[in-house]
């Protein structure tokens, strides 16, 4: 772990939780109903919270540009500043900002105040030698990203994997009708279908470990101009690699215009809009499951259902965490899409775009902790559950037929179909034609398809369950 890694993550929050009062007169729900579960992301994806990471950037600049001007107490000194940072330097920066209408460089005259306080005025003009403000910016994205993702998603992610892997668990062997095309088919377990869905967070948040941060760090039109004008024998190829992938400890992008072209950062929103599809696909299943009675969901003390109808227990967890990760799903596509693109070397509009962040990334955690508390509300039904399997026993068809097929019995296929489709069919329907089979299956095939029941035809549904937790856990 680099340097400045380190730094990040001994960042202390320095955003306190909205007063109802702010609540209540918010713009949006991320700072008002739901702020209590957002609130912390303003540490790094708010105006304050990308200026601290700005001034990070800046100070680990000046420090790995000049070890000849800089000794280990000046550098501790330096990185105070930014370690300190509070409200306060957050409103002093956004002073410098009102007069001047901009904000990297606000930042700038920022550092150049506080190295006056501390006596170090011969920094001063060291301080953005050489950058432009998208090389700041585009490091502090690039740290956000990061912090966002290692302080605050993936916990909550994790959460909620380990969340869903209990379910899987619980109810690895409870066996329940599946369901597809909305049709009664072969039989699967509650725990099954919640290990599909453990397998498939699993998977995008092991891609989110893995994608790479890219930064940026070349100058006003991406080719070091500055750098050899002002100092033309130093390697800056070799120095803007060492400096954003050492000190900073992320990967370099040598090619680019003014701004970052963001490939990595459409790589990761894409995949974190893969997580709202199937978290919302989760949603509508439980939600489904519900309705069908399958599932029950536990009323809490105190709370109401209608405003009408006092028996109501709703499922309005998953619903705002599907409303909420449409949101999200829709906004992560396009700012991936819209990161990618920029008029010539540089527009702006990349910009007032990032500044929105925050809010996806808010709609997205509203949901993950929406679905929790849904998660944490929910029992089965057993009852229900073999009810609905005894009542639909012509699901064992598929088994019938196949064990005629394993033993070279021609038509088995066919010779369902005309018995079951459409038509209403009980278990001494299938045990009579199973029963004329009786002379060409051998014994062992013949007693397990006149016996067997709905709920015991469940195929490898425990063992999967299981290979899948100790994959994913």
């Amino acid at each position: 772990m680099s340097k400045v890694q380190e730094e990040l993550l001994k960042l202390p929050d320095f955003v306190q939780l909205p007063t109802l009062e702010s609540q209540l007169c918010a713009l949006t729900p991320h700072d008002g109903r739901y702020a209590e579960s957002t609130y912390l992301l303003a540490n790094y994806c708010s105006e304050a919270g990308l200026q601290r990471l700005r001034l990070l950037t800046e100070i680990e600049y000046l420090i790995y540009l000049n070890p000849h001007l800089i000794n280990k107490v000046d550098e501790q000194q330096l990185r105070n500043i930014y370690g300190g940072y509070d409200v306060s330097a957050a409103m002093r920066i956004k002073e410098i900002d009102r007069k001047i209408n901009h904000d990297v460089k606000a930042v700038e005259y920022f550092i150049c105040d506080r190295l006056d306080q501390l006596n170090k005025g011969h920094l001063k003009p060291h301080v953005h030698k050489f950058l432009t403000s998208e090389d700041v910016t585009n490091a502090a994205i690039g740290m956000m990203f990061s912090l966002v993702y290692d302080k605050i998603m993936r916990p909550e992610m994790m959460k909620l994997l380990q969340m869903i892997s209990a379910h899987a668990k619980m109810w690895q062997g409870q066996p329940m009708l599946a369901r597809t095309h909305g049709q009664p088919a072969s039989p699967t377990t509650v725990g099954k279908e919640f290990a599909i869905y453990a397998s498939r967070i699993g998977q995008i948040m092991q891609k989110l470990d893995e994608l790479p941060i890219t930064i940026k760090w070349n100058g006003a039109s991406g080719n070091y101009n500055a750098h050899i004008a002002a100092d033309p024998a130093r390697d800056w190829f070799d120095f803007s690699i060492n400096f954003v992938e050492i000190h900073l400890g992320f990967t370099v992008e040598l090619y680019t215009a003014q701004t970052n072209h963001y490939l990595y950062v459409a790589d990761i929103l894409h995949q974190y809009k893969n997580l709202c599809s199937v978290l919302i696909d989760l949603c509508q299943d439980i939600w489904l499951y519900i309705s069908y009675d399958n599932f029950k969901l536990k009323p809490k003390d105190g709370e109401v259902g209608s405003s009408v109808m006092p028996h109501k227990v709703n499922p309005i967890d998953f619903e705002n965490g599907e409303g909420n990760l449409g949101l999200a799903e829709i906004n992560f596509g396009y700012l991936a899409s819209k990161l990618q693109k920029s008029r010539m070397q540089r527009d702006l509009s990349d910009s007032t775009t990032l500044r929105n962040l925050g809010v996806h990334f808010g709609s997205f955690l509203i949901a993950i902790k929406s679905i929790m508390r849904g998660l944490g509300k929910i029992d089965i039904n057993e009852q229900k559950l073999l009810e609905d399997l005894e009542r639909n026993p012509a699901i064992l068809s598929e088994a019938i037929q196949s064990v005629m097929r394993g033993h070279n019995i021609p038509n088995g296929y066919e010779r369902l179909k005309e018995i079951t489709r459409g038509k209403v069919v009980d278990l001494d329907i299938l045990r009579t034609f199973v029963a004329s089979l009786k002379g060409e299956l051998p014994a062992g095939a013949f007693d397990y398809l006149f016996h067997t029941v709905p709920s015991a035809y469940t195929g490898l549904a425990e063992q999967l369950v299981e290979n899948c937790l100790d994959e994913v856990t």
